[in-house]
This record gives C-alpha cells, sequence and structure tokens, in this order.
C-alpha cells in the first residue's frame, strides 16, 4: 500500500508513525502531492482503490475534482473504487439577527451606516453551531459530485427553494456531506450537539435580507468552477 503527503514535515512524522507501528514494510510512504505521482518511479502499478481526505467545507475547494480527475486519468485502474464515493454541499435559508450582522450593518451611535453594505463579503467561513439563528427552509441539496466519475467542466443550475417559516432571510447556510461507501455517511449539518471537527460551514450572503412568509419561493443561482463555489439570489421571491 503507498500514500502521500505534499508536506514534507508531516510526511517525516507520518513515516515515524509507520516504523512505530511495525508497518514499514506495508505501508510505502511518498513525500509528494497525489498529482506528481508516476507509475514506475513512485507506483509499481495502477491503484486499485483510492481514498482520499481532500476537502473543504464547500466539498471541493481544495481542489478535490482536479485531484481525483488525474488520480483517475493517471494512476488508477479503470473501475477503481473511490473512498469517498462522493462529496455534497447542502443547505438551507438561513436568518437572525446574529448571523445577519456578519454581513449588513444598519444603524451604530446613531448613525446610518448602510452605504457600507456594498462592501460585504459575499461568503464567510463559520462554525454555527452555537451561534442562535433561524432556519427558514427545508434543506436541499446545491451540488452533489461524483468521485467514481468527476465532472469536468463548470457547472450551474437553478434553485427555487420554498419558505417553511416567516422570517428576515439573510441569505444560505451551508454544509458537508461526504459519502465514504454505501452506508456510511458524514454529515456536519449545523447542530450544537454535532462532534466537533474540523469542518464548519458557509454562509453566502444575498445582496438584501428579504423578509419572508411560509410558502414563498426563493430563487438561487448555484454554480462553481471545480473548485469555488458561489451561491446567489435571484430576486424572483413570491
Amino acid at each position: 500500500m503507498a500514500t502521500c503527503e505534499a508536506v514534507p514535515l508531516i510526511a517525516a512524522k507520518a513515516r515515524e508513525v509507520v516504523a512505530a507501528n511495525g508497518l514499514v514494510d506495508r505501508i510505502k510512504l511518498i513525500a509528494k502531492p497525489s498529482t506528481d505521482l508516476q507509475i514506475g518511479p513512485d507506483l509499481k502499478e495502477r491503484a486499485e482503490v483510492l481514498v482520499t481526505e481532500v476537502f473543504g467545507t464547500t466539498g471541493i475547494n481544495e481542489y478535490v475534482i482536479p485531484t481525483v480527475t488525474h488520480a483517475h486519468a493517471q494512476l488508477l485502474q479503470p473501475g477503481a473504487t473511490v473512498v469517498p464515493n462522493a462529496v455534497s454541499a447542502h443547505a438551507y435559508l438561513a436568518g437572525g439577527p446574529t448571523l445577519e450582522s456578519y454581513f449588513f450593518v444598519g444603524r451604530a451611535a446613531g448613525f446610518t451606516l448602510t452605504a457600507f453594505n456594498d462592501f460585504a463579503q459575499a461568503d464567510m467561513g463559520l462554525d454555527i453551531r452555537y451561534v442562535p439563528h433561524d432556519v427558514l427552509s427545508e434543506d436541499f441539496v446545491v451540488f452533489r459530485f461524483d468521485l467514481m466519475q468527476p465532472p469536468a467542466q463548470p457547472e450551474k443550475r437553478m434553485i427555487d427553494v420554498v419558505a417553511t417559516r416567516p422570517g428576515r432571510c439573510f441569505g444560505i447556510a451551508q454544509w458537508l456531506r461526504i459519502d465514504l461507501v454505501e452506508g456510511l455517511v458524514y454529515e456536519n449539518r449545523p447542530n450544537p450537539k454535532a462532534t466537533i471537527d474540523s469542518w464548519g460551514h458557509m454562509l453566502f450572503r444575498f445582496s438584501e435580507p428579504i423578509d419572508l412568509k411560509a410558502g414563498d419561493r426563493v430563487r438561487l443561482l448555484a454554480q462553481h468552477n471545480c473548485h469555488v463555489l458561489a451561491i446567489s439570489d435571484l430576486r424572483d421571491s413570491a
């Protein structure tokens, strides 16, 4: 079995761990990124299984699609198994004054400062498990990426989301779902009882907050370039 690590210091420590557990004759550790591996110098032959953890909060923002695409083309046998099988971005409409304040300003110290909202960033990474906020819709899938056959081109799609309760919606709260193998799933949907891990959540800001009634429909534009995910509203709510 072979594994690779791009950071030399971590690779050196990983070798120590392999040796300490008596696995030197079973695990070959290569100190380079997988996209630099070659059949022959690094691997004797194409592999039957790929196990990877190249994932960020949106699922694709650590170059997992180019990395797995390269592996399929250069390192794996046809029909090889990829673990995880798939990764997806899930989301819901979100509201509440605490999270809204991260993106929008109204009045402060007696002054109106709304003009500065034009400079607010479009998205933000934040662990919102313990941040009070309102969930204003059912959960929905933004994109699902099959790692057995990664997408070759950027994609965009329209998503119509129905508000399930009234409230002031500032945008979207998005989280990560990883389908490891059939029947085994990791998901970090915001939940105060969730276990602590390294992934947080993404907040995508609307151009301005929307006051919703239950049953109102919000049309979203979701798009990605195989690395960066973006979600915006189309101001077509009814």
